[in-house]
């Protein structure tokens, strides 16, 4: 046998060997994601509709769509330009504010009655002292769970 061919064959079997050592694509662990395939075409009650998610064809589906959780434990997909997927992504983002604004005003509320401590009649120059370090506390405090 010429050297050349040797050489040849001792990669190959080198090759084999190490492609049978190697672990298959399953054993990295299951995927983590279900693509839509097809669409429903059945409006869906926006009642039930406990959220969504956005499926994107330049991922790893093929196909664009929303994927809405509804209540008890289902999904379905959706055309994201059909229209009353649409309306029910615009009454969802509109309930989403709503919910937001109340919980703004509930933080508000919640401030003014902070800032405004009593101060006791003991002493006024160290109590509006500590009710003003004590309000200040209380609002970086609020600032930090908000973020």
């Amino acid at each position: 046998m010429a050297p050349r061919s040797v050489v040849t064959m001792a990669m190959s079997l080198l090759c084999v060997a190490l492609s049978t050592l190697s672990p298959p694509a399953s054993a990295y662990g299951p995927r983590n994601y279900a693509c839509c395939v097809r669409y429903t075409r059945n409006p869906q009650d926006v009642d039930l509709i406990i959220g969504y998610v956005e499926q994107r064809a330049v991922e790893v589906c093929r196909i664009e769509a929303i994927i809405f959780y509804i209540k008890p434990n289902r999904k379905v997909c959706a055309d994201p330009n059909a229209g009353w997927v649409k309306r029910i992504l615009k009454q969802l983002s509109a309930k989403l504010e709503e919910m937001s604004g109340k919980r703004a005003a509930a933080l508000g509320r919640g401030r003014s009655q902070t800032t405004s401590l009593p101060s006791s009649p003991s002493s006024n120059s160290t109590s509006s002292n500590s009710t003003r370090s004590n309000s200040t506390r209380s609002n970086s405090t609020r600032s930090n769970s908000t973020l």
